[in-house]
């Protein structure tokens, strides 16, 4: 099977309807790897400029990355045990998200982290949402909740990557997090009671 950058275009305008220059930026990447390099490095996810010879092949999923980090959309959890796990396999065209990383380390920062963040999502109708691959660290977003099925399923199709929704509830802590967070009881103040409990 091949890349369907179509499929990658639309999860551009589905992202950002309001913003069509993400959507030029993906398909020049598309269209024209090589120039597209030489005008945007990359810089800031690889920390090292690409080679101009030889562009990757889910070049457009990083153009994409790149483009919501310049936009500010994304943040990178970094997690070097995670990263050296990390297997990117390509089978019959299309990434194969079950080698993403999805499972963390039982009872991590990050772990928790998501959690909370999930749960605090929730209650606004978002979901925090890992960008798979990612080429330094690990690559989230938020989405709202109503969209966000498309763009698993946008991404999906397109080969180039995947995006991991995380949900209240997957996480191997061995403690639940309440409903809703107390609004007026600082955040450390409230991690500090569940552990105690």
């Amino acid at each position: 099977m091949k890349y369907q950058s179509e499929s990658l275009l639309t999860l551009c305008q589905q992202l950002l309807p309001e913003d069509p220059t993400l959507v030029t930026e993906v398909e020049w990447s598309v269209t024209s790897p090589i120039s597209y390099l030489y005008h945007h490095p990359m810089q800031a996810l690889w920390g090292k400029r690409l080679t101009l010879h030889k562009p990757l092949s889910n070049l457009p999923w990083f153009a994409l990355l790149y483009g919501l980090k310049q936009r500010k959309l994304t943040f990178r959890l970094h997690q070097p045990q995670a990263q050296k796990r990390m297997a990117w396999v390509i089978r019959g065209g299309r990434f194969d998200g079950s080698h993403a990383t999805r499972h963390r380390q039982p009872g991590s920062e990050t772990d928790l982290f998501i959690q909370l963040a999930s749960q605090y999502l929730k209650s606004f109708d978002y979901v925090l949402c890992e960008f798979s691959p990612s080429p330094a660290g690990v690559t989230m977003g938020i989405l709202p909740t109503a969209g966000m099925e498309d763009c698993v399923a946008l991404a999906q199709a397109s080969g180039y990557g995947t995006i991991i929704p995380y949900t209240p509830g997957e996480s191997s802590l061995n403690w639940a997090i309440p409903d809703t967070l107390p609004s007026a009881l600082p955040l450390y103040e409230h991690l500090t009671s569940l552990w105690k409990a």
